[in-house]
């Protein structure tokens, strides 16, 4: 509940940002989240375990393919609330498992018994009502949904994660020289001046 609690505040602090292009908030979410991990990594004394994995081909495929769907996640999440679409991007996590449902059912042969099915039905008449009192097609929670629910079903066929911090931070990696280089040529292009303004607002509110 606490988790959720917070997920739920976290617009919040992007709008803090909304002066800084969601490219390059996405880049720094990957950089720092790296750092972290390889320093927990490292004084866990695992580094071996990210050799093991670059090792395994297929292993190292599934987790570019996580990469990729979850930077399209954070990626479009952080556009939306950036851009004044809080609720359709909230409207997302009430789509997110209902499509990771049929994504378990249809992919990993999972079986639901009749009450779990009507319990589905009346979570996506849910959906279809609040979709049709937002009056617009909401395609960008469609995409954070699909996104991560495709992540969560690649996590879930594939890679058998020793430690999952050597997991999260090499499903992060594939994307993070792309959107590093991207984020680079942004921020050539944003003021200075709008720049320390949105730093000083991001400081202010983690103070």
């Amino acid at each position: 509940l606490f988790c959720y609690f917070l997920w739920g505040m976290l617009p919040i602090y992007w709008k803090l940002l909304d002066q800084v292009n969601s490219g390059y908030i996405l880049a720094s979410r990957i950089v720092w989240l790296m750092v972290f991990c390889l320093i927990v990594i490292i004084i866990e004394g695992k580094t071996g375990q990210i050799k093991a994995v670059f090792k395994d081909k297929k292993e190292c495929l599934l987790l570019s393919a996580c990469g990729v769907m979850i930077s399209i996640n954070w990626g479009v999440y952080i556009f939306a609330v950036n851009s004044g679409h809080i609720l359709e991007s909230s409207l997302a996590y009430y789509m997110n498992p209902i499509i990771a449902i049929l994504i378990a059912t249809a992919f990993f042969h999972e079986r639901l018994n009749f009450v779990q099915w009507i319990s589905v039905l009346i979570a996506f008449a849910g959906v279809m009502i609040s979709v049709l009192k937002y009056g617009e097609i909401p395609y960008l929670a469609v995409i954070i949904a699909a996104s991560f629910a495709v992540y969560s079903a690649l996590k879930e066929k594939g890679y058998n994660p020793v430690n999952q911090l050597v997991g999260y931070i090499l499903s992060e990696d594939p994307t993070y020289i792309t959107t590093y280089k991207n984020a680079r040529a942004l921020i050539r292009k944003v003021d200075r001046d709008d720049l320390l303004q949105a730093m000083l607002r991001k400081w202010g509110a983690l103070i």
